[in-house]
């Protein structure tokens, strides 16, 4: 008499699952890290903790109660403007305080757009912590 035997259908290892998930990701981190060029060995970026680092000298500092100040002197944002455009410049560049509130640094970005500067740029410092 034949007796039919039924086979016991196993559960996959979950071990194998895992096995497969970490090989994925590092076939994926492989590709990744190839994809983008790496710097030249003669290239040494800049050091922005360096405390010799200064802002322009043609930028004006936007102090924290809202006032453009420039060598000394007390300027408008769009008397800066117009006189970085008559010298053939059409970037500007300003250093605000760091108290300075977000609302009145976009006047003086509003106010030098307004007199025809096509990109205002913002000197900021990187803290190296």
């Amino acid at each position: 008499m034949l007796r039919s035997t039924k086979r016991r259908r196993g559960r996959a290892d979950p071990l194998i699952a895992l096995i497969n998930v970490v090989f994925l990701l590092l076939v994926f981190l492989m590709v990744a890290g190839t994809v983008a060029p790496a710097l030249s060995r003669d290239v040494e970026l800049i050091d922005t903790s360096d405390p010799a680092a200064r802002p322009p000298p043609d930028a004006p500092v936007i102090l924290a109660d809202g006032r453009m100040v420039l060598d000394g002197a007390e300027i408008a944002a769009s008397d800066h403007a117009g006189t970085r455009l008559a010298e053939g410049e059409t970037e500007i560049r300003i250093v605000p305080d760091r108290n300075l509130p977000a609302h009145l640094l976009i006047e003086v970005i509003a106010e030098m757009r307004a007199a025809g500067a096509s990109e205002v740029w913002i000197v900021t410092e990187r803290a190296a912590q």
